[in-house]
């Protein structure tokens, strides 16, 4: 009998991304959930409208911790892997560019696969909003929407760059669902604010990392430009929203208690 260890080797290592047979991985169906998402919460928001807040009882904080501890296996499993795979190669260029015609196959890329699928769990945190009585906003809403294309487009065009992404956001997301679970349990850290400046340095970071993609691109192409091209339109999007956000939060009330 496989051991734990010997199961995840066999899958991960035999993971070989393939829209037609890969499961949620048909451009379709994509757009069809996410398109849905969007207007599934519209409604229900609507219909909660006026009415007493649901107690959810344990299923925030166990929403909360399974997205922490998911993101710590994802950010662990993919710098395991990316180590790996730097080792073989003696060559961190797969890092910032990956070759035309790469084949999206292997451990490093079953973790952008369990990365992308992990997208649709987190439209649950739109669910629980709303039947908690919270009001939604466009930047919580467009961020759910268009990150499942994001991390789809990852996997279908072979994107350049993915590695850095999924290790960055992972990183970030285990500090932040570790917030709100900590808040669904009625403790309330001090740290939000820097979370919110954490995801702004990781979007900046992003922009960042295309200097050396450029400078690999010019020695013969890299794979996934078009899809890296959405990719920094929406994290450009996202630096002006969570900026906004920043703004409205915390200067304010900087400014107040000053």
């Amino acid at each position: 009998m496989e051991s734990i260890r010997e199961q995840y080797g066999r899958i991960s290592r035999e993971f070989r991304y393939d829209p037609s047979v890969t499961p949620f991985c048909e451009r379709k169906t994509v757009l069809i959930i996410s398109v849905s998402y969007v207007l599934v919460m519209l409604i229900l928001q609507e219909f909660r409208r006026g009415k007493r807040p649901m107690d959810l009882g344990p299923i925030p904080k166990l929403h909360n911790i399974n997205l922490c501890l998911g993101s710590l296996a994802m950010f662990l499993g993919a710098a395991y892997e990316a180590y790996k795979e730097y080792q073989v190669a003696n060559d961190a260029r797969f890092i910032f560019c990956l070759p035309i015609g790469f084949e999206v196959k292997g451990a490093l890329y079953f973790w952008s696969y369990i990365y992308y699928l992990s997208k649709y769990y987190e439209l649950f945190d739109t669910v629980i909003l709303v039947l908690r009585g919270k009001g939604l906003n466009f930047l919580h809403v467009f961020h759910h929407a268009f990150v499942i294309m994001m991390a789809y487009l990852w996997l279908e065009c072979a994107q350049s760059l993915q590695t850095i992404a999924l290790l960055t956001n992972t990183f970030i997301h285990v500090i932040m669902y570790m917030y709100y679970f900590l808040v669904s349990c009625g403790y309330h850290p001090s740290w939000k604010k820097l979370i919110t400046q954490a995801q702004i340095v990781q979007f900046i970071f992003s922009f960042m990392c295309l200097v050396p993609f450029g400078l690999h691109y010019r020695d013969g192409g890299c794979s996934g430009s078009a899809a890296l091209l959405f990719n920094a339109a929406f994290n450009a999007a996202l630096i002006v929203l969570f900026g906004n956000f920043f703004k409205k939060s915390y200067t304010k009330k900087d400014t107040k208690e000053a």
